[in-house]
């Protein structure tokens, strides 16, 4: 797990989408739903993200997989 300060994980989580290491229908359900950055989808609780146009169980597992893997699992709300 990868830890950062303060401002390196505001400068990771505020990365267009369409930079970072996720798959194409992830970027594409991101912009469908006006995301540009992660730290606009972690301003969201779980549920609410659920119910979001093509937000299904495949592209909220690598939400949370990504968001994990990269140290910053604690900041996704239930």
């Amino acid at each position: 797990m990868t830890n950062y300060t303060t401002r390196s994980a505001k400068d990771f989580l505020d990365q267009p989408i369409e930079v970072l290491k996720l798959s194409d229908e992830f970027k594409e359900v991101a912009q469908i739903n006006h995301f540009q950055t992660l730290s606009e989808m972690i301003e969201l609780p779980i549920e609410v993200l659920g119910k979001m146009e093509q937000f299904n169980h495949r592209i909220m597992a690598e939400y949370i997989s990504f968001m994990e893997e990269n140290g910053f699992g604690h900041m996704i709300e239930n």
